[in-house]
Order: C-alpha cells, then sequence, then structure tokens
C-alpha cells in the first residue's frame, strides 16, 4: 500500500487588509513536466510508505505510477491518477520570444468553475522594464463570466527593451482567485 500526501500551494488565501477586494491568489509560477521522483522509499513492516508531495502548480492530471520490490522475487506495481485542480482558472497565452519595438498581444484565458456567474477583476503586471503596455489605463479590466464559462481579455503591449520579460496575471473574485507568472 502506498499513501501519498500532496502538499503546496492551494492558492485563495484570504487577502490581509480591507484594501484588496476579493481572495488574495497565491501566484503560480512552478511549472513541471514531473512531479517527483525518489528511488529509495521505504515502507513499514505493514507495508505501507507515506510521504509527502509539494505538487508542481501545472492545473493538470498526473499519472502516479508505484514499483515495489521485496525479497527474494517478489515485485509489485501500481497506478493511480491525482487531479491538481482550481475552480477560477487564468491562462495567460503569450509569444514564447519578443523582438524589441515589436507590438504584441498578451492574452488571459478566465476560466469559471464556480456554481454561479462570478465578476472577475482581471489584472496584468508587467513588473520588469522589457514590456509596456500600449495604454496604462487598461491594465485592469472587469469582466462577468458565467458559471461554467470562460472570458478572453486582450492587452496590447510594447516590446521596450532587451532582457527577460517577466508576465503576471490574476483574476480576482469575491470567493477565489488565480494568478500566474511566466
Amino acid at each position: 500500500a502506498l499513501v501519498v500526501a500532496c502538499g503546496g500551494n492551494t492558492g485563495g488565501q484570504a487577502a490581509g487588509g480591507e484594501s484588496a477586494p476579493g481572495v488574495e491568489p497565491a501566484i503560480r509560477s512552478n511549472f513541471a513536466d514531473s512531479a517527483f521522483w525518489k528511488a529509495d522509499i521505504r515502507t513499514n513492516k505493514e507495508g505501507i510508505a507515506e510521504f509527502e508531495v509539494d505538487m508542481p502548480e501545472n492545473l493538470t492530471a498526473w499519472k502516479v505510477k508505484v514499483w515495489a520490490m521485496g525479497h527474494g522475487t517478489k515485485v509489485g506495481s501500481g497506478e493511480s491518477e491525482v487531479v491538481t485542480r482550481k475552480n477560477l482558472i487564468v491562462r495567460l497565452q503569450a509569444p514564447r520570444f519578443f523582438v524589441q519595438k515589436d507590438e504584441v498581444v498578451l492574452s488571459a484565458n478566465v476560466h469559471n468553475y464556480l456554481d454561479q456567474e462570478k465578476e472577475v477583476t482581471v489584472t496584468l503586471e508587467l513588473p520588469s522594464e522589457v514590456l509596456g503596455p500600449m495604454n496604462r489605463e487598461e491594465l485592469v479590466r472587469k469582466v462577468s463570466i458565467p458559471a461554467g464559462g470562460e472570458q478572453r481579455v486582450d492587452w496590447r503591449v510594447a516590446v521596450l527593451d532587451e532582457g527577460e520579460a517577466i508576465i503576471r496575471m490574476k483574476g480576482v473574485t469575491d470567493e477565489e482567485s488565480d494568478a500566474v507568472e511566466m
């Protein structure tokens, strides 16, 4: 038997003041192809191993595969699936590379899997000097997304300088929120 406790970033931490409306999101930036690998886990006398895994922040289905070796020729294996998900998701869409002096469109696809329609405050943050918005007033937008629906929000930005571009997008509601950084 194998018991896996998945810890780590669950998001949805309550805002700590009156100035921030809604639920302050934890920023997802740890995206990985593999969640965990360890070849030397030992079981107890009942054959049970228990360990914690901090899951990457990808919102996806993960395959869990386990192989065990015992004395002599005793071997075993097991497989299961774990899903990491949120009820409000922001998916960031951006070009992989930018060329200085280009103008590009950055998009936030916001999915509402909550039980009711939500007013979502969608924000674009550009914490470096590499990218700049074409219109500073439009960095924060409010959209209404029905339950089970999605909405795309676009921003036009200019590539101002060379260097590493950092893009952060947030979607905030009164119930659940999400943020992603690339």
